[in-house]
């Protein structure tokens, strides 16, 4: 990630919309809009990279394994604005289960790229 283009786009978009980057309040945000991108975007890039699943052996069983609620933070592909929501993951095992935290895992390695927010919230009125 390229901090200092961070920071010259978000200087460049202060100066457009006429503030003074100079102003005291706005001298430290062109880093600090930097490091907020550093944090909100650190997998981006990285797909599944680093994340393995270990499967664990268990009887034959054709009950539904659901993980409800797990939170994710993501980010909107055509504002750049951050949006969150909770996922709910379900399988049924075929004699490999996963530990829960994996899935949770696996939502946020695909919550950490930009998606559109009319896609990933349909339920929400649309962005324009």
């Amino acid at each position: 990630m390229d901090e200092k283009k961070i920071q010259e786009g978000v200087r460049l978009i202060l100066e457009g919309i006429g503030e003074d980057c100079t102003r005291e309040g706005l001298l430290e945000t062109p880093d600090r809009i930097a490091r907020m991108y550093q944090e909100i975007f650190w997998r981006y890039g990285q797909g599944c990279k680093g994340t393995s699943v270990k499967n664990l052996s268990c009887k034959k069983n054709n009950e539904m394994v659901v993980e409800k609620d797990i939170v994710f933070y993501s980010t909107c592909e055509h504002h750049l604005l951050p949006f969150y929501g909770k996922a709910h993951v379900a399988y049924i095992p075929d004699g490999k289960v996963v530990g829960l935290s994996k899935l949770a895992r696996t939502v946020e390695v695909y919550a950490k790229k930009d998606h559109r927010c009319r896609n990933s919230l349909p339920h929400r009125s649309r962005m324009r």
